[in-house]
């Protein structure tokens, strides 16, 4: 009974220290895991903030290419009227210049 209870103790404490050896091991690997993931978190957050910026830039330069497409419109609509009004102030002018 005793060689028996020997066995017994030998073969719990082997299966102990086996228990301790894999509970270690999935700590370890738990700990890069979670090492891992914060990494990945971190890059995540680094892209979606660039994202945002890349967003508010493209936005910024889209009413800047705006305003200079109104303003550029706006030129060609004074200089049409002024290459429509060019007959009429040459009248004028040379009607001055008789006057004078």
């Amino acid at each position: 009974m005793e060689a028996l209870s020997k066995t017994t103790d030998e073969n719990t404490r082997k299966l102990l220290e086996r228990h301790e050896k894999i509970t270690s091991e999935i700590n370890s690997e738990n700990e890069q895991l979670k090492t891992s993931y914060k990494g990945l978190e971190e890059r995540y957050n680094r892209l979606v903030q660039q994202q945002e910026r890349d967003k508010r830039e493209r936005e910024v330069l889209a009413k800047e290419r705006l305003a200079k497409d109104r303003a550029m419109e706006k030129d060609h609509l004074r200089i049409e009227k002024l290459q429509q009004n060019a007959p009429a102030n040459k009248d004028l002018m040379e009607k001055m210049k008789e006057n004078i």
